[in-house]
């Protein structure tokens, strides 16, 4: 979690709680394989489910697997949303955090299905899913970040219009439209919850 976070919270919870939620917020370094540099699932003796295939997107109703509504490539950029530094060092560095965003965007889809969070694509960014929003963000953080305004400026020209079905994919509690507008105004998404950065 960041600095500003855990301040705001160690008022309310105290710093025995803050230093358990920390702990926990830095799991999913346990799902980290290094081999792959993916997060994948366990069994339940510990060893990495297999076959893998980071491309194949699963969800619990359509295509039973370790992710929902996404693949291993989508789900890689979840913990940047609230530890850019701890995904940047599991990759080894800035470098190869650049080299792993540039990898994600021109990768094609494999079958891709708007049933499994796969639509409005470029390559695996998945602007019509929620959880993929803020990947196009991570630019700003890489070695390339004028390279996140290009992908922006595609996601407002080809996947918005102003018609009544001028949005692909589904506008859970306004996201997409406050991710166009925001976009649009030219602010640059704070990655972090509760730190209140454009």
């Amino acid at each position: 979690m960041t600095i500003g976070v855990l301040r705001k919270w160690q008022k309310v919870l105290g710093k025995k709680e803050i230093d358990t939620f920390t702990k926990r917020a830095h799991y999913y370094q346990n799902i980290y394989d290094q081999e792959t540099t993916f997060f994948r699932g366990k069994d339940s003796n510990g060893n990495w489910r297999s076959p893998f295939n980071p491309l194949m997107a699963t969800s619990p109703l359509n295509n039973p697997g370790d992710y929902t509504e996404a693949n291993a490539w989508q789900y890689f950029w979840t913990p940047t949303q609230f530890d850019i530094n701890g995904v940047t060092k599991l990759l080894g560095g800035k470098i190869k955090f650049t080299q792993k965003l540039n990898e994600f965007f021109p990768l094609e889809a494999l079958n891709a299905d708007n049933f499994l969070g796969q639509e409005a694509m470029i390559g695996q960014y998945a602007h019509g899913n929620e959880p993929s929003h803020h990947i196009i963000y991570l630019f700003a953080y890489s070695n390339e970040p004028k390279k996140g305004q290009k992908y922006i400026n595609q996601v407002i020209n080809e996947f918005h219009n102003n018609t009544p079905d001028g949005m692909i994919g589904n506008d859970d509690c306004g996201q997409m439209s406050a991710w166009y507008i925001l976009s649009t105004l030219g602010f640059i998404l704070s990655i972090l919850p509760m730190v209140n950065l454009f």
